[in-house]
């Protein structure tokens, strides 16, 4: 759970686990992390404390990130999703949003870029105009000024990078 940056239901829990714990272990595990204030819940989603999923996050051995990465992106490639173009909310992104952040705690950055691209960015930019989010998505795929870039396509993703909060200036006139 220290891979995904917000919160997720019970049947994403549930899959996501399933390998290493059975549901019943589930059930009293949630309960007593939740019991410690160890694991937040609202609105029927489930959520690691800040500071635990730090901890754990910062305490991952890179073969450890990439297989519970692994297993992030794989139930999110396997769920049905609505067509982006039709998203509403920001929940209606939120299998998107949990791939690109995964692939980039995976350093799978030319990956996390390819997904942002297309349609997940044009929902998030013109059906949600969430700029704050935006922002905070491509920030982790550029390096501090004077390192070299490390996507391939680095060029595309800087051009999107720079036009974005003048695309919201320019409409704003």
């Amino acid at each position: 759970m220290s891979f995904l940056s917000e919160s997720v239901n019970y049947e994403t829990l549930s899959a996501l686990t399933k390998d290493s714990l059975p549901p019943k272990h589930l059930t009293k595990v949630i309960a007593d992390l939740e019991s410690r204030g160890l694991l937040l819940y609202e609105t029927k989603l489930y959520d690691l404390h800040p500071v635990v999923r730090g901890v754990v996050a910062e305490s991952l051995r890179p073969e450890e990130c990439n297989r519970f990465g692994q297993q992030v992106v794989d139930h999110f490639t396997s769920l049905k999703q609505s067509p982006y173009e039709q998203a509403e909310t920001i929940e209606d992104l939120s299998g998107g949003l949990h791939l690109v952040r995964t692939l980039v705690k995976m350093n799978e950055l030319q990956e996390a870029c390819e997904i942002y691209r297309g349609s997940l960015s044009r929902a998030l930019l013109i059906n949600l105009e969430a700029d704050s989010e935006i922002l905070a998505l491509l920030k982790p795929l550029f390096p501090p000024v004077g390192q070299p870039c490390q996507l391939p396509s680095a060029n595309a993703t800087r051009a999107i990078w720079r036009m974005m909060p003048l695309s919201r200036s320019k409409n704003s006139t």
